[in-house]
């Protein structure tokens, strides 16, 4: 085998794992917070759905603060319209190890109706949700 033979796998090898670690469309970094008439929501599920692709999701902490992830772990949501709900109703396990329910709080038209629109643009950005909004005005 020749020496040029050895160095074509050595420089397909670096270009295979760059490519392969470069994100497959753009984010946006979306933070904000979410409050019920100047309250916050704690451990309130904010998701936004685009169109096409991956959905991004975070969950409110007590001051109703969230940070958008996507599946596995990266920070942010796809650029584009998405459409977002929030939801409160989640099933958790007790301290003696009981499956429990938390009803859903926040009225439907929020989650299962959802209205709520939002274009992520690349970059960081922040997203609050003071409920109840006026969604006809």
């Amino acid at each position: 085998m020749n020496r040029s033979g050895l160095f074509r796998p050595l420089v397909a090898i670096p270009l295979v794992i760059m490519c392969g670690c470069r994100p497959s469309q753009d984010i946006g970094h979306v933070s904000g917070r979410v409050t019920w008439e100047g309250n916050p929501v704690a451990n309130a599920t904010v998701t936004f759905r685009p169109a096409e692709g991956r959905s991004s999701y975070g969950i409110t902490d007590d001051e109703g603060q969230y940070e958008l992830m996507q599946p596995g772990g990266e920070r942010g949501a796809a650029v584009g319209i998405h459409a977002i709900s929030i939801e409160t109703y989640r099933i958790y396990t007790d301290e003696s190890g009981e499956p429990r329910e938390h009803a859903e709080t926040i009225p439907a038209r929020y989650n299962a109706n959802s209205e709520l629109t939002h274009e992520v643009k690349p970059g960081q950005q922040t997203v609050d949700f003071a409920l109840p909004l006026d969604l006809n005005p």
